[in-house]
């Protein structure tokens, strides 16, 4: 490790958990408001395509759905440069504008 230690690569994946999980609870919230204002029936949007046919407001699911598509590949790049011992001021740079 050139320096700087390996455990701040963790950081910035801790961040990015920490993240989705907040995009998660804003989902939540925001979808079980406007559930309950229109009356939905919950089996009216059992399936993904009744869910956009419904809900208007789709900013929140959209941004949790993606926070699960290219942010895999980064929880597995920091996690590999982590165990490979290559954390350094770039690597921490790059994971922390990924996370920006």
């Amino acid at each position: 490790m050139t320096g700087v230690e390996g455990r701040w690569l963790l950081y910035p994946l801790l961040a990015m958990a920490l993240l989705t999980f907040a995009v998660g609870t804003l989902m939540y919230r925001r979808r079980v408001a406007e559930i309950r204002r229109k009356g939905v029936r919950l089996q009216s949007i059992a399936s993904s395509a009744g869910m956009a046919a419904t809900l208007e407001d789709t900013r929140a699911s959209d941004n949790f759905r993606n926070l699960f598509e290219v942010p895999v590949l980064f929880y597995a790049g920091v996690l590999a440069a982590y165990a490979a011992h290559l954390a350094s001021p770039a690597y921490l740079a790059l994971a922390w504008a990924f996370v920006a």
